[in-house]
Order: structure tokens, then sequence, then C-alpha cells
């Protein structure tokens, strides 16, 4: 796995990332703090020590394109993000999926993660990648327990296009944030992470 930091470098264009999501801010609110490469299978990608970032950035932002080892047949695999290193049972959260036929919504919890979207899977098209962007609201307050909203999708055998929210029910300021695939297996090399404070 290659960790490449470009703190203060130029901002990437994430497919034309300009939707309504982005109400209300300017790209020029949006820094790179560090992106993650993955070259060979890894179970994990953690960011780090993102304290120091406390007085600088409001919010933070995970622009992701990602593909998992695991064989679900197609389906793909939710990947669950974690806060702080917290595994245990603290987190909600929401889904709104569908693929232009089927529409289905859920909701889970308590969960050890909330779902950040659905990668494309072993079993799916071959070298197709989900992708997502999940905004981490209020990323440093201590008065509020943490959300986040997620927009995605992937071109697995089902091709569905995601809205979820998620709940981490804690106050603490957040000092590192966790993605891992939810049933298992690896991010296979080609899929990339990237982070980004916003003021």
């Amino acid at each position: 796995m290659a960790v490449r930091s470009l703190k203060n470098s130029t901002i990437e264009n994430f497919a034309n990332y300009s939707s309504s999501m982005n109400a209300g801010y300017d790209f020029n609110d949006f820094e790179l703090i560090e992106s993650v490469f993955v070259a060979s299978n890894t179970a994990s990608v953690t960011f780090n020590n993102l304290n120091q970032y406390a007085t600088e950035y409001k919010h933070l932002q995970i622009r992701t394109v990602g593909r998992v080892s695991a064989n679900t047949a197609g389906a793909g695999d939710a990947f669950r993000v974690r806060f702080n290193g917290d595994s245990g049972s603290n987190y909600a959260l929401h889904q709104l999926f569908g693929n232009g036929s089927t529409v289905i919504s859920n909701n889970v919890a308590p969960a050890t993660g909330f779902f950040g979207q659905r990668f494309t899977d072993s079993g799916s098209t071959s070298s197709a990648f989900g992708a997502a962007v999940i905004d981490v609201l209020d990323s440093y307050s201590t008065s509020k327990n943490k959300t986040a909203r997620i927009l995605g999708g992937n071109a697995n055998n089902s091709s569905y296009i995601f809205l979820n929210s998620g709940l981490w029910m804690s106050t603490a300021s957040i000092t590192s944030i966790t993605l891992l695939p939810d049933v298992g297996g690896n991010f296979v090399a080609g899929s990339r992470f990237s982070l980004y404070g916003i003021r």
C-alpha cells in the first residue's frame, strides 16, 4: 500500500464533483490532506493523527474508488467506516439505493461501523470499481455525535446507486478514520482513498 501526503497541494478533480452535496461550499474550501493508493491487497485503510487539523477544518471528506477481493456473486461488498479505532456497537446507518428498476431502503442500529458504500467484488465485471464520496460533518466538535452523508455507486451485476447516512454515537473529536471491507477480504490493487479537509 502506497501512502502519498499531499497537504497544501492542488485540489484534484473528482469526476466533476459539483453536485448539491457541495451546496454552500466553494472548491477553494477543499484541501487534499492525504491520498492512499492501494498497490497490493490490503485489509484496511486508516487516516491517522487527524486531530492536528482541528483548528484548520470544520468538516472532512473522503473520496474513494475501490474494489474488494471477496466474492459475493457480483452483489458487491459494503465497506465499513469507523472513527478513533472504535469497533464497538456505537454506530447506526440508513441506506437508500436502487438500480433503475428496484429501490431498497433499510436501517441498521446498533452497528460496529456505518457503511461507506458497496464496492464491486471479485464476482463483478472485470476491472470495474465502485466510487463514493463521504462527508464527515463537524468532525472536531466535542458537543455533537458525529454524522456522515455518503453518495456512491458501482458497476457490479446490479449496478446500484447509493445514498447513505451514518452516525457515530460519540461526541469525541475525530482523530482517525478507518475503512475496511464488511464481509472480509481486502481492498484490491488500484483502489484509492483521498482525504480532504473542508474549511
